[in-house]
């Protein structure tokens, strides 16, 4: 993507420092430079993931989940698109992608989101996203094994809005049955493409989006956190298979946003929150922590990314998967 000429060389030092801070696992603290240029993405027709066997049956699949709360759903809107090409929301047809159909209070029995290309479609909406659009696509772009069809790209996401990863009474967590129902509902999908033909799968990566609940409801324990989520991995770990060699990834929490910038004690616990989730990514070599400071929000009192922030967000996300 072409830079302006006026930051060629922060471009450079930037590129420089990421490339040393991926190898350390060092936090993004700043970004220095907004990618925000316009790209030149065509639409792409619908893929029919009902193609002949054939042209299947030899090639792996890379799947990645999404998993989390709101953030992790995406209340980013094609309308809230301004510093990037707003036709990175259309369907890519070279990434397959399936989600649920309903945001929260996920029962035993959700209704799916089938397998198809890499779209807009968040509930309610119909063009609403996550990170998953530019995640996908600055992955594949990137990545010659899948550029050139060696290796299938997929994303499963299975977020649910207003959760916990810590026990929360009343209400589901993720420690216990959200993480029970997810599991279960990915290992659904991904049998799914089996029944179609693809049958080498591994689970490539989780990213994580998750920690504005716990940060409000659970401030003094957030010292748990880490052990929770560990668990949660190995959780997945058991009772999935492929995912032997899985990378998780974790999204901090935007410390620049109006919503926490307005409490001090809020915010506090928010930067707590992200040392811990920073301190676990270098603790273990399969965890990786990426910065959310200074993704756009809706607005300066909504703790949720726009269209803008999400798209960017998705941008540093693929980056741990690049090599």
């Amino acid at each position: 993507m072409k830079i302006s000429d006026t930051y060629h060389v922060l471009f450079a030092i930037v590129v420089t420092c990421l490339c040393f801070s991926s190898c350390n696992k060092q936090a993004l603290d700043e970004e220095l430079i907004i990618d925000n240029q316009k790209a030149n993405y065509n639409q792409e027709l619908v893929y029919d993931i009902q193609a002949t066997n054939d042209s299947r049956s030899n090639i792996p699949v890379d799947v990645y989940l999404i998993m989390g709360q709101s953030n992790g759903v995406g209340a980013g809107t094609v309308s809230s698109i301004d510093n990037y090409d707003q036709s990175l929301a259309s369907p890519f047809s070279n990434v397959l992608f399936a989600g649920r159909t309903s945001q929260q209070n996920w029962s035993t029995n959700p209704t799916f989101l089938g397998w198809g290309p890499l779209r807009a479609r968040v509930p309610n909406t119909n063009d609403g996203f996550g990170c998953e659009l530019s995640f996908g696509r600055r992955l594949y772009n990137h990545t010659p094994i899948y550029r050139n069809n060696h290796r299938k790209l997929a994303i499963i996401k299975s977020a649910v809005g207003s959760t916990t990863l810590l026990p929360r009474p009343g209400k589901q967590s993720w420690d216990q049955v959200l993480s029970t129902h997810s599991i279960n509902y990915i290992n659904g999908r991904i049998n799914h493409l089996k029944n179609i033909g693809y049958t080498n799968i591994q689970i490539k990566g989780l990213i994580w989006i998750q920690g504005e609940s716990d940060v409000v409801n659970h401030p003094h324990l957030l010292n748990q956190y880490p052990t929770k989520m560990v668990q949660l991995v190995n959780k997945i770990h058991n009772r999935m298979q492929g995912t032997q060699d899985m990378q998780v990834v974790m999204v901090g929490l935007n410390q620049s946003a109006g919503a926490w910038k307005s409490n001090a004690t809020k915010l506090a616990n928010l930067k707590k929150f992200n040392r811990k989730l920073y301190d676990l990514a270098n603790s273990k070599p399969n965890y990786h922590y990426v910065s959310a400071n200074k993704l756009e929000m809706i607005n300066n009192t909504n703790v949720h990314y726009n269209g803008d922030g999400q798209i960017l967000l998705g941008f540093r996300v693929s980056r741990e998967f690049i090599d």
